[in-house]
């Protein structure tokens, strides 16, 4: 029995983030998805709580990845006190993120795009606020005695979610060399 359970969470689940993807949070129907799932409206309740529950159920594996992500970024550049920049790191950190947004590429496009109207809607600007906190901290361990302001580093991290975001609507990924070449430049002449 409990295996039908998840099946039927699950089929749920799969049908959602298809409607949600087609039509966003706020337009997605409740009603397509139970139809289309061979449930009932009641039932899909006994799953999850609204609609705002079942849109986090679809992207919850990915958030998790996400703040990983973000955790791993703090202790490798930050809690490491990294003091040194290389061509080879920033190749590594773009190759890193071009890869997960590859195989997360449905999650990220309703995180990104698609999450209007949902409680997730700020989530992409909570990401570009603990960026901003690591870029911060390790411009700190990088240049100890030079200023540079968190106006500056968040107008970064929100221009690396702009290529992410530019990427993902013109659908050239794995085309990241030319961002590389401007990242590592330009962070090298901050830094000095």
């Amino acid at each position: 029995m409990q295996y039908a359970k998840n099946e039927i969470r699950q089929r749920i689940i799969n049908i959602a983030r298809e409607e949600f993807l087609e039509n966003g949070f706020e337009k997605a129907s409740i009603r397509t998805i139970t139809a289309k799932a061979k449930t009932s409206k009641s039932n899909l309740y006994n799953y999850f709580k609204d609609k705002d529950d079942l849109f986090y159920c679809v992207v919850e594996k990915t958030i998790i990845r996400i703040k990983k992500g973000i955790e791993l970024a703090e202790e490798l550049y930050v809690s490491k006190g990294v003091h040194f920049y290389t061509k080879e790191e920033q190749e590594f950190v773009v190759s890193t993120v071009s890869e997960f947004v590859h195989e997360n590429l449905i999650e990220v496009k309703l995180l990104l795009f698609r999450a209007q109207g949902s409680a997730l809607e700020s989530f992409k600007f909570e990401v570009i606020e603990a960026f901003t906190d690591i870029m911060c901290k390790w411009v700190k361990t990088m240049v100890p005695d030079k200023s540079i302001s968190r106006n500056f580093i968040r107008s970064i991290s929100n221009f690396y979610l702009s290529i992410i975001e530019q990427n993902i609507i013109h659908g050239q990924a794995n085309d990241n060399k030319e961002f590389i070449d401007f990242i590592y430049n330009g962070w090298k002449s901050v830094l000095q």
